[in-house]
């Protein structure tokens, strides 16, 4: 990691940069991407000529059939390591840009999990990030209330610490089953 940002608590935009990570890996990585696509594409051109030049050949009568299908063969294996090529170089690319991270949506940072000169992988976590414009809660129900209550029904909710203020909340999924030891069913608002 060569710079994290952003600190617990600052908010962020969509597509703010969080964290960098150093590339010079993945740059090399790309390089030699490219000259294994340079190297395919060269050998496929090879294998090409070949292959018209057997055919040409067989309509002569120069050379067997299994030649020409020898030569096809070699030329269709070329041109799949183009294609091979061609997305392995994709992926080094992407990895390439993915040293730049990004914030996917509007945020606040909650939490950092990487600091400059740690040495991270791609599954590692870097960064916590909270949506505070949508919250979830959930809640316990009585079992006996459920049948008054349907996804979509508002409800209004207080939380401690905001005095008297009200929440308007929407029911977005109930669970189908009880919580274990209880007679409460999950509300999800």
């Amino acid at each position: 990691v060569l710079a994290v940002v952003h600190r617990e608590g600052q908010a962020v935009r969509r597509g703010e940069v969080l964290l960098r990570i150093d590339t010079r890996s993945q740059e090399a990585q790309v390089a030699s991407q490219k000259a294994a696509l340079d190297k395919a594409r060269a050998d496929l051109g090879i294998a090409t000529l070949n292959y018209e030049n057997s055919e040409r050949l067989l309509a002569r009568k120069f050379i067997a059939q299994n030649v020409l299908d020898t030569a096809r063969s070699v030329r269709d294996a070329a041109a799949a390591s183009v294609e091979l090529a061609r997305a392995q170089l994709r992926l080094a690319e992407i990895g390439l840009a993915d040293a730049v991270v990004r914030a996917p949506f509007d945020a606040v940072v909650s939490r950092r999990f990487a600091e400059p000169g740690e040495k991270v992988s791609s599954d590692s976590a870097l960064l916590e990030l909270v949506d505070l414009s949508r919250l979830e809660l959930q809640a316990a129900a009585p079992a006996a209330e459920i049948p008054a209550i349907a996804a979509g029904q508002l409800a209004e909710v207080r939380v401690d610490g905001f005095g008297e203020r009200v929440f308007e909340a929407r029911v977005e999924r109930i669970n189908p089953v009880t919580e274990q030891g209880t007679r409460q069913i999950l509300l999800y608002l």
